[in-house]
């Protein structure tokens, strides 16, 4: 890697940009075999893209760049001539027309996402890059000839420029959501014989222009929601065999013409909400037996219906269907489900008990007169259903080897998970996964690092945390700091799950109280002055955030030990926590009262 490449990383890194190493879902032939970027500037203060965008032309590796702040087209001019960018995202920004026209010499670029941006058909022709024009008034595009992916979600894009779109070879992935899109225009996208993913919902489309989709073999996503469509308007999706995801949700489609969904074996994805399916669709969808998801909320279908359906079925969503006990009962084939949403009006004894019969219980939902259930977690080591009091391992997410990573995010039984041959080769795999991602985190200083353990720190106001990870087990323990000391002298042997974190951890313990016997020790090892993080600019809304998780923390810490009243001095667990619903900048924010003086406060003033 060159010097100058590093270089430019270490400026880049200085300035508040977040890089990360790594793969990518891209083709080799895209990669220059120097390495891969993910670059994204940052949404927490304002950047100063007119000293970031040109170090990214001293690099040598690929990337991908994402704007989390703001960007305007003033700022795209600094792209000009960039060599190894494969993916820019741009969504939700103020670009115009104007700025894209900076976008045109970018010949490596594969992916281009423009996600609601006041862009029209003329700023789509910028990205032509030829200085000539066709007879037709329409440039070439060869200026991004290995362009893949293209998202222009509510964008005034219309069928004047799908003229332009026509002329990306490569496209793979083309998202039209709420452009005003019409059949006319799906015409000129015949010639784009290698889409695999095609969103047209919300577009004006009616229908007789779907006959285009005979043209694209290889489309394994379609997205027509909201389109007023009818049977025979969707008659050429039979064509599309290897078709794995497809939204049909609120459009005016039937059980008529639904014999063609029998034939899409690949279906893994299918959303039928709010059309005029019932039971006999379903008896043609019993024959996609790889389908993990199904939509079918304000539809036709009755419990009858739904005893054919799928037995791999993963999620399923009955909203707006009227259900009773027997209803439910018909569900009890489908042993992979993991999520049911249904009316929360319908719920009664009965169906809860049919429910707690299939192992289903109640989740939190976001939709008001919405009930979710989701099946008990069981182990992935022995299948069993975990009882809500089983000690439980869980790993976080981070890059594992392919066979490791389906146990990523699950629990896992502990006593399974000690037992099992391989617990400690997945340990050591995921205790090197977080050592390596700790190199690039600025919030959390490192005081320990060894083949045995990672103790890692963050003294920030709203934090104070100590985190033990063990190299052994590959579980953690997160530590109040004001707790270091309790945690030293004994509560660390009832915070372990199992013996065998036990035993890992009773040489460290030992050897911390003569080495870090506070918590200034620790954060002074780590690298800290008096204690305190290294200041790193946030903005008000990572502060507010911040401020609120700490609330929410202390007041634990509240009720599990008890604590002085910083206004009258009184010791007690017995504080209200006053939680604020919605956050905001301006708006009132949470604390605890304090009983005996009558006064609020918070993290700040303990």
């Amino acid at each position: 890697m060159s010097q100058d490449s590093n270089d430019a990383k270490d400026r880049l890194h200085e300035l508040g940009v977040s890089i990360a190493h790594g793969g990518s879902d891209f083709p080799d032939d895209a990669h220059n075999g120097k390495g891969h970027l993910s670059i994204q500037t940052s949404g927490y203060k304002e950047a100063n893209l007119d000293q970031i965008l040109p170090i990214l032309h001293d690099l040598v590796e690929t990337f991908e760049l994402e704007f989390l702040g703001s960007v305007s087209d003033e700022h795209l001019r600094h792209l000009v001539g960039l060599k190894n960018i494969l993916s820019l995202q741009l969504n939700h920004k103020p670009i115009t027309d104007a700025g894209l026209r900076h976008l045109a010499g970018l010949t490596c670029l594969r992916v281009l996402e423009l996600r609601s941006l006041p862009i029209t058909s003329a700023g789509i022709k910028h990205l032509a890059g030829l200085p000539h024009l066709l007879e037709a008034g329409i440039k070439h595009l060869a200026g991004l000839p290995h362009l893949l992916e293209l998202d222009l979600w509510r964008t005034q894009v219309d069928d004047d420029a799908l003229d332009v779109l026509s002329q990306f070879p490569e496209l793979k992935v083309l998202k039209l959501t709420d452009c005003p899109v019409t059949d006319r225009g799906l015409e000129k996208l015949a010639s784009l014989t290698k889409f695999h993913t095609l969103d047209l919902s919300g577009t004006q489309v009616k229908g007789p222009g779907l006959v285009v989709l005979k043209e694209f073999p290889e489309l394994w996503s379609l997205d027509l929601g909201g389109l007023p469509l009818v049977d025979r308007d969707v008659e050429p999706i039979r064509h599309l065999t290897k078709l794995s995801s497809l939204d049909l949700n609120d459009t005016r489609i039937g059980d008529e013409g639904a014999g063609w969904l029998a034939g899409l074996h690949a279906l893994s994805w299918l959303h039928l909400s709010g059309t005029q399916i019932g039971d006999d669709a379903l008896r043609h969808i019993a024959k996609c037996s790889g389908l993990w998801t199904l939509s079918l909320s304000r539809t036709k279908v009755t419990g009858a219906g739904l005893a054919h359906l799928p037995e791999n079925l993963s999620a399923l969503w009955l909203t707006g269907v009227n259900l009773n006990e027997s209803d439910i009962a018909h569900l009890g084939h489908l042993k992979s489900l993991r999520t049911l949403t249904i009316d929360e009006q319908i719920l009664n004894d009965a169906i809860l008990t049919q429910l707690r019969r299939m192992h289903m219980a109640r989740c939190q939902t976001h939709e008001e007169g919405v009930a979710g259930f989701a099946r008990l977690p069981s182990c992935p080591l022995c299948n069993d259903v975990i009882a809500s009091d089983s000690p439980v391992y869980y790993a976080r997410p981070f890059a594992m080897d392919a066979e490791f990573y389906s146990l990523v995010e699950r629990p896992i039984h502990w006593d399974c998970y000690a037992r099992w041959e391989r617990r400690p080769q997945f340990a050591r795999l995921y205790f090197q996964a977080n050592v390596a991602a700790m190199e690039h985190n600025q919030f959390w200083g490192v005081a320990r690092c060894d083949d045995r353990v990672m103790l890692t720190i963050n003294p920030g106001q709203y934090v104070r945390e100590i985190e033990v990870l063990l190299a052994e087990t590959g579980s953690a323990f997160r530590i109040s700091v004001d707790d270091w000391q309790d945690w030293l002298d004994g509560e660390w042997y009832e915070g372990c799950r199992h013996e065998v974190e036990r035993e890992a951890l009773a040489p460290l313990i030992a050897a911390w109280k003569e080495e870090l016997p506070t918590p200034e020790a620790v954060a002074e090892t780590a690298g800290y002055r008096d204690g305190e993080q290294e200041e790193v600019d946030r903005s008000p809304a990572v502060e507010r955030i911040s401020y609120e998780f700490a609330c929410e923390n202390l007041a634990k810490r509240a009720a599990d030990k008890g604590m002085a009243c910083p206004h009258c001095g009184e010791f007690s667990n017995d504080y209200e926590y006053r939680r604020v619903e919605s956050v905001s900048l301006d708006g009132p924010q949470s604390c605890l009262f304090c009983k005996a003086c009558e006064k609020e406060f918070g993290p700040d003033e303990v």
